[in-house]
């Protein structure tokens, strides 16, 4: 395969999110400059044939590793891979993070949440609900943690 626009990364650790949900760690040497929405393209050797696949990263900027969240796809090459072989110490070739998305833009002084304020619930779902994770985390917008976030 060539190594074209690829840099060799080490998985360090994975974790199962859902049945069919595996994050995967990536050590950060050299340290990646990404931002939310971003996407990690990975690619590995199959059966003798090269396969990639892009994955949103999931990790804030100054978050010590980054992280890609891979959902098993029934009949997916790729991800039916990763999910029986990508285990820590596993070396993958990716590619430099892509797909800059505009910021969110900053929330006026009278929507920000304040601890005082009475608790409130919010309910968001879908393929991208761990970017919107990273986008609640950023400066300025008033939330200092994110139930079932990182950080």
């Amino acid at each position: 395969m060539s190594s074209r626009g690829f840099t060799r990364m080490t998985v360090i650790a994975t974790r199962r999110e859902t049945v069919d949900g595996l994050v995967v760690a990536f050590d950060m040497s050299p340290k990646l400059a990404f931002t939310p929405g971003q996407y990690l393209t990975l690619r590995t050797e199959i059966d003798g044939a090269a396969e990639q696949r892009c994955y949103s990263i999931c990790s804030a900027p100054d978050d010590p590793v980054v992280e890609v969240a891979i959902k098993r796809v029934p009949g997916g090459r790729f991800s039916e891979w990763a999910h029986q072989f990508v285990k820590p110490g596993a070396v993958l070739d990716v590619m430099a993070p892509e797909g800059p998305r505009p910021p969110l833009p900053r929330c006026s002084r009278r929507f920000r949440y304040n601890a005082s304020d009475k608790p409130r619930k919010e309910l968001a779902g879908g393929r991208a609900i761990r970017t919107l994770h990273l986008d609640l985390r950023q400066p300025g917008y008033g939330v200092d943690h994110v139930p079932g976030s990182a950080g």
